[in-house]
């Protein structure tokens, strides 16, 4: 597995750097908890690396699938604006209902139930605000950062990191 390469060492965490609240977690669930923090793209990623046995232990895998249901949603207000912008015309012109709740929240988006005027009922995946720019934004960063690692921890080759990013 890709943690016990020797040179993945300057992943460990040191307990001096770490708060106490954080240094209570175990490594796995400081994983997930840093995934969470640094946003939608590497949610995306540690969702990917949930189902990859051959790379990570059992229990940074099981840690990583709980990634899969907890980004909570944002406001109907934006969902609201998104729509109105990307349909150009006011919500009420096209949907004669639309649940204000979402069915599911995500990472990368959201879904909404709703009836279309004509009476269709149908669900609307909104996207997070932004998103498309942030995760170009992040896949540059893993990429080069990818590019790095394998150029200088020859080890890594064999796992194939920047074809993974890619």
């Amino acid at each position: 597995n890709i943690l016990l390469e020797p040179s993945m060492r300057l992943l460990r965490w040191r307990r001096f750097s770490v708060p106490s609240k954080v240094r209570k977690l175990t490594p796995p669930e400081r994983l997930a908890s840093a995934l969470r923090q640094l946003g939608p793209t590497y949610i995306k990623i540690g969702q990917f690396f949930s189902t990859r046995g051959d790379i990570l232990p059992e229990e940074y895998l099981r840690e990583l699938e709980k990634l899969q249901d907890e980004v909570g949603p944002f406001p109907f207000e934006t969902v609201e604006a998104i729509i109105t912008a990307e349909l150009a015309a006011p919500l009420q012109s096209i949907f004669s209902s639309f649940e204000r709740q979402p069915l599911n929240s995500a990472s990368i988006a959201q879904v909404h139930r709703a009836t279309l005027v004509d009476g269709t009922d149908c669900v609307v995946k909104v996207q997070r605000p932004d998103i498309a720019r942030v995760i170009a934004q992040d896949v540059e960063v893993i990429q080069e950062i990818a590019r790095i690692a394998e150029r200088r921890i020859p080890e890594l080759g064999r796992f194939q990191i920047v074809n993974l990013v890619e």
